[in-house]
């Protein structure tokens, strides 16, 4: 599937400004590091990683003020996400997708793209700390 007809297939589910509604930057990451609903990118970036791939997708969102690239894993879906919120070239977040309905969200709260201090979980539509799904 072609970048454009990933693009197209995203702007009829999603509605065309759903990449551009919000602006995040690090601060902002910083401001809501603990428990939180999902983001406008959130949701965004969960549609991507319904659909197949078999090769490295890179800036996906290039309109956004943030940068996204998806790496796929050896099954053809994608094995994590890696989120540059003020396109610095230092990932902000590291999402690992172990299976549609279990995804680890890494956040480095300090910017470096190094330390990821904080670790969320995907649980019925929220970021929660906990990882068990009782």
């Amino acid at each position: 599937m072609t970048i454009l007809r990933i693009s197209l297939l995203f702007a009829v589910a999603c509605g065309a400004a759903a990449c551009a509604d919000e602006a995040p930057t690090a601060p902002a990451v910083k401001a809501r590091v603990g428990p939180s609903d999902l983001r406008s990118m959130d949701r965004s970036i969960l549609f991507m990683v319904q659909q197949p791939v078999t090769t490295l997708t890179r800036d996906v969102f290039p309109q956004a003020p943030y940068s996204v690239a998806l790496q796929p894993d050896p099954v053809g879906s994608y094995g994590r996400v890696l989120i540059d919120l003020d396109r610095d070239r230092q990932p902000d977040e590291v999402w690992v997708v172990e299976a549609p309905d279990r995804i680890k969200r890494m956040i480095s709260t300090k910017d470096d793209g190094v330390n990821y201090d904080l670790v969320l979980w995907l649980r019925d539509g929220v970021w929660t700390t906990t990882e068990s799904q009782d």
